[in-house]
């Protein structure tokens, strides 16, 4: 799925919408790509002289991912996903730089009425940047 079929199933638009590509979709498990550019806003300030992309980003990151997912198989496109919980995170101390694509993959672990519960994970190449379990409202 490319972006612009991204941009018709959730409401997120730049600079905010943090996903570039879904790269594999299943009913239970969806793996997206993002490559920071390092054009992107927050670099100026974090860090100057070494930058490197906040952690906090692949939780949204995720829930994003978790909304293009819930729009492709349950038919919820447009939809907003909130995030209500993160019960469990963990990053790890490597960098994620100008130029590294992150692919973050979103594992469905329930989704009754309007929430869902996800673990997710981020990576660049062969290293974890991020574990989390995630709960969201559709709204």
């Amino acid at each position: 799925m490319d972006y612009a079929e991204i941009q018709r199933r959730i409401p997120h638009r730049p600079p905010f919408l943090l996903i570039d590509e879904i790269v594999e979709s299943s009913d239970d498990r969806i793996v997206a790509r993002k490559t920071f550019t390092g054009n992107e806003g927050f670099f100026q300030g974090h860090f100057p002289g070494d930058p490197m992309v906040p952690q906090v980003y692949f939780l949204e990151a995720a829930a994003q991912a978790a909304g293009i997912h819930a729009a492709t198989h349950f038919g919820l496109t447009g939809a907003r996903i909130v995030v209500s919980g993160v019960p469990s995170a963990s990053f790890t101390p490597v960098p994620v730089r100008p130029g590294d694509a992150v692919l973050i993959e979103v594992r469905l672990l329930r989704f009754g009425g309007k929430v869902a519960r996800v673990h997710a994970s981020a990576s660049v190449g062969s290293e974890t940047v991020m574990e989390a379990d995630i709960t969201a409202i559709v709204t």
